[in-house]
Order: C-alpha cells, then structure tokens, then sequence
C-alpha cells in the first residue's frame, strides 16, 4: 500500500473523482486533505483492481452552458452510435511492456503525438517503479522516494512529475537520459510538484508553503530554471499547461473552489461556474479546451462554516470510499438539469471549457480522462468500459484485453488514433484507426 496519510501536498488530479466532498462551500485546503487518502487508494486500486476505480465514475450526456445567461433546458445526450454507413474499424488494445518482474501497471499521461505514454509498473501491489513507454517499449526512469509519479510528458519524451521524501514532496523532470533533474523552489516553500508539460518545455505546477499553495511556471527543465509564481487571488494549484503558455487551475474563493485560467503574460481571469453549481476545478488543457469538474449547488440551502468543511473533509479522508453505480445518477433532475444531485453533489459532473468563449460543456456518461486539441475525449464510464468521443458525440469503444468491461484510458493522441491506459491491471496502448 502507498501510505502518504503524512504529506502535507496535493494530489488534486483524482481528488474529486475519488472523494465525497460534503456539500456547499470547499476550499483548496479541504481538498487537500481529503485528497490525501484517495491518492494512495488510486495508485494500488489501479493496480490491483481497475473495475473498482471505474466504478467512481459518473454518468450523463453533454449540453452547452452559457456563461452570462440561464442554461437552457438541457438536452442530456448518451453517446451517439456512429451513423456512416462504413464504420471505421474497431480500435485494438495492445499490452505495453511491464520490465523486469513487473506484474501489473498504468498509464498516467502520454504525449499529443501519441509517441510517449508515462505511468508506472509494480509488482503484486508494491510500490511502483515510474516508466515511460515509447511505442510499447518501456524505459524505468531514475526517480527515487516513494509515490514516484510522472504526471506528463511532451512529444520530445519529456517527463515531468514528483516524488516523496520523508514529508516533501519534489518536483522533477527527466530529459530521456542522463540524471533526474530537481526543479528549483524558492526559499521559504517547503516542497512543489509538477504536474504539466508543453511543447516548450515549460513546467506547470504548485509550490507548497506554510502558508498554502502558489502555482508556478518552471521556464526550462535545468537547475537554474527559476520558477515564475503566478499571481492568483488566493491560494490556488495550476494542473495544466498549453502550447501558447495559457495555465489552468483553480483558486479558493470565498464560497468555494474557481475554476481559472491565466494567459501567457499571466493575467487570470475565472472560468464559467454554470448556473446551478457553486465550484468546479479544472484538471488539464490541450489547445482551446480545459476539462475537470463542476460541483452542484446544496439543495438543501445548507451551507456550512469554513470549520463545520473542515471537520467534514477530515472526516472523509478517514472513510473508505464506496463505489458507485450507473443507478448513482438515475431519477429527477435539478433545476439545471443535472442528474440525480444526491450523487453529483458528493462526487462531481465532468466538463470541457471552451477558453475561447467561456462556455462549459458537461458531460455526464462518465469521467473525462483527457481532452485534446480537436475536442476530442476519452471518457471512463462506471461500468468498465471507456470511450473515444468525438466532438459530435459519436464514440467508439476501448475494448479490454479480457473482452469484458475492465478498461480505463488516460492519454490520447491530437489525432485521436492512439489512447493511452489500462485493462485487466495492466498498461495498455489502443489504436484506433
């Protein structure tokens, strides 16, 4: 078991797909602390048991929101069968190499080319060992501590991440060879972690200090790359990088988590909080697009003090998690047209932004594991299975290497040919022609 129940940082990626949040107001910090628990339940659930992590996974259609108007009554759509009369051919699941006494492992990210996938293998359960894969052929890289996590990779197969030591978390990058590079944090931070790469090599990510949390820009991937704090007003945690430099995240506002985005000069602005929810954290960005969670607003009228959020979010990283059906989200809509608001509150609704005109969409058959430029998803449904979405609606399903539902994806390619992610507790490419 990975047991990181002391560290004092974020692994906020798989936090709201992994913990329950108590309803109304969430700040960083509760996120934080609840996150900690699931974290270390991702990385052995993954695995050990992929269908387990499945079954946290939500359920829905897409609508477009407006961000100054009312939603309309929303639609919710199911993915769409594919209409042409000559379908495309079915996508193929191939198993990436393990190494060395390797039994099991999965795919944290890949590169938009589709070249590179990162991840880890393990052995039985173990701690993990961090890989990159190139094609199907994996390389160990040379990260040391526990919960070695590569969290990104860019098409010139740099990899990007953290590891723990005692209570620190450190940020690394590797270049393909040679020696891990510790990115550089400033004095009076206590540790950081990246967790996004572009085509530059600029780093996004999140330094940790006895005050919160900043987020940062690494310019460059060498010791002497200074990180560049991006201003935010309050604490706040970067996940994303694009091409054109733009960094996404969240921020801790006074009734909740923002969802944000800062351009290349570093100017952020908040992302659209449709009607009906209250906060929302983006988790990635590739291109024009941004995806993470919304959180409906309580139902009850409830809302919480900051102290009753904490005792609760406490209490939450204590509990073991209780997965979750496609029944989860079945029944009466609220008004925004949401499912079934028991269920969303607790565990979130997928969305994709648009950056360019701040609409969301919301997508509720599942979890989006990554979006590209072309506003293609993956997406990871409750019961195993996961899909290729296209912009239409139209899916394609990511078949299992045991011919059953037992797939969950993580990486997808600009053209959308090539996914990377697991099945049957092993790392898996697909092609999809």
């Amino acid at each position: 078991m990975h047991d990181d129940e002391g560290r004092d940082e974020a692994v906020i990626r798989i936090i709201m797909s992994e913990v329950e949040p108590p309803p109304g107001r969430m700040g960083a910090a509760d996120l934080l602390a609840a996150g900690r628990r699931a974290r270390r339940r991702r990385r052995s659930t993954a695995a050990t048991a992929g269908a387990f992590v499945l079954s946290l996974l939500a359920v829905g259609g897409v609508q477009l929101l407006d961000r100054d108007g009312p939603a309309d009554p929303p639609a919710l759509l199911g993915p769409a069968a594919m209409t042409s009369t000559t379908p495309p051919p079915p996508c193929t699941a191939t198993p990436l190499e393990l190494g060395p006494k390797a039994t099991e492992g999965s795919v944290n990210a890949g590169s938009p080319s589709g070249r590179y996938l990162v991840g880890f293998t393990s052995f039985k359960g173990t701690i993990g060992s961090a890989v990159r894969w190139d094609g199907t052929k994996q390389q160990r890289l040379p990260v040391p501590g526990v919960l070695a996590d590569p969290l990104a990779v860019n098409d010139s197969g740099l990899v990007v991440g953290r590891y723990q030591t005692g209570a620190r978390t450190v940020a690394w990058a590797w270049t393909g060879s040679g020696d891990l590079i510790h990115l550089p944090i400033p004095a009076g931070y206590t540790g950081a972690e990246a967790n996004a790469v572009n085509a530059a090599g600029d780093v996004a990510g999140v330094l940790f200090g006895r005050k919160g949390t900043v987020p940062v820009v690494w310019r460059g991937v060498n010791a002497k790359a200074w990180p560049e704090e991006v201003k935010a007003p309050g604490k706040a945690l970067a996940f994303g990088i694009s091409d054109a430099g733009v960094v996404v995240g969240t921020v801790e506002g006074e009734k909740g988590s923002v969802p944000y985005q800062w351009d290349a000069a570093g100017v952020g602005s908040p992302l659209a909080l449709p009607d009906g929810t209250s906060a929302a954290t983006v988790l990635g960005v590739r291109g024009d697009w941004a995806y993470g969670l919304l959180f409906p607003k309580p139902t009850d009228g409830a809302d919480p003090s900051a102290v009753e959020q904490r005792k609760q979010a406490a209490a939450l990283a204590q509990e073991k998690l209780q997965p979750y059906g496609p029944e989860a989200t079945r029944g009466p809509g609220t008004a925004a047209g949401f499912p079934n608001p028991a269920a969303t509150r607790q565990l979130g609704i997928a969305a994709v932004w648009d950056l360019r005109n701040g609409t969301a969409a919301v997508v509720t058959e599942g979890r989006i594991g990554v979006v590209n430029s072309r506003r293609w998803l993956v997406v990871n449904r409750p019961e195993g299975l996961a899909e290729l979405r296209a912009p239409d609606n139209t899916s394609r399903e990511l078949p299992g290497l045991r011919g059953k539902p037992d797939s969950y994806a993580a990486a997808l390619s600009e053209d959308g040919g090539w996914i990377g992610g697991s099945s049957a507790g092993v790392p898996v490419r697909w092609n999809c022609p």
